[in-house]
């Protein structure tokens, strides 16, 4: 029997799953690929290579605006990686 998941434990685990893809995709094409051990890393999600700082966000598209967002406490973390993702997802 699955538990009730809280919100916070929701979006970390959509994270997780974004991250994964993005891992699967990087090693196919032969990069070498280095999760943060921290969840709560402000620099980074990956570090690709050995040089290239990557973040992922995974979350779904504002229809509106069709458009991606993240908390302004994220913007210098998106600004000073080598490489940014977004992992788009069904909105609920």
């Amino acid at each position: 029997m699955m538990k009730n998941m809280t919100k916070e434990e929701m979006m970390n685990e959509l994270g997780v799953a974004g991250e994964k893809i993005i891992i699967n995709m990087l090693s196919e094409l032969g990069c070498k690929i280095e999760s943060s051990i921290n969840k709560y890393d402000n620099q980074k999600d990956l570090f690709v290579d050995g040089k290239y700082k990557v973040e992922v966000k995974t979350q779904a598209p504002f229809f509106i605006l069709n458009s991606f967002t993240f908390t302004p406490s994220q913007l210098n973390k998106c600004r000073s990686v080598d490489s940014l993702y977004f992992i788009s997802v069904p909105h609920p």
